[in-house]
């Protein structure tokens, strides 16, 4: 967990939690956040904080401004 947000993609999901991802599709519900809420009010899983040193591994990059602005993340990325 990243402040108030999950990263689900970043997860391994109990093969018990099947049930709760049809009733989401099946319902509309297509988001992976809501998704994540549900499972942990129903005990499927379990957060677990991000370290500051990880953030930068579920950061979202989606243009090439978004990587430089970004800290590099081994040494030898620094320029």
């Amino acid at each position: 967990m990243e402040g108030e947000r999950y990263q689900p993609l970043a997860a391994v999901y109990p093969k018990g939690a099947q049930q709760l991802i049809e009733s989401h599709l099946a319902q509309g519900k297509y988001s992976m956040q809501g998704f994540v809420r549900d499972a942990l009010e129903a005990g499927l899983v379990q957060s677990l904080p991000l370290e500051s040193s990880e953030v930068i591994y579920f950061t979202n990059w989606n243009q090439p401004s978004d990587w430089q602005s970004q800290p590099p993340a081994y040494p030898s990325q620094q320029t």
